[in-house]
């Protein structure tokens, strides 16, 4: 299956709650603004973020509610030594570049 073969994603709308989801939308649209690149990876997408202590609890945070509405994505966290950069690999099965692009807009 090629990635325009997009399978049947579905988001658990009702992992989180109206107060939940609130806060989610807002630390959605922070991370929105503090991507500074964002890089293809086959199984999908690796987002910078400057390594500064409000970004690194933002994503935090967006990790651990995402996988509650969107658990078939996978989740890593790196931050570089010395004062590198901040990396957040979204990733999954075939299709996920599309969804990512078109849910979270990043």
């Amino acid at each position: 299956m090629n990635d325009q073969e997009q399978p049947g994603y579905a988001c658990n709308l009702l992992a989180l709650d109206r107060e939940e989801r609130a806060r989610h939308s807002q630390v959605l649209a922070e991370l929105r603004q503090a991507v500074i690149a964002r890089r293809s990876m086959p199984d999908g997408y690796a987002f910078q973020f400057a390594p500064e202590v409000q970004n690194l609890a933002l994503l935090a945070e967006f990790i651990a509610r995402e996988r509650l509405c969107c658990p078939f994505f996978g989740f890593a966290l790196r931050v570089e030594r010395n004062g590198g950069p901040a990396w957040l690999e979204l990733t999954g099965e075939a299709g996920i570049h599309t969804f990512i692009t078109a849910e979270l807009d990043w």
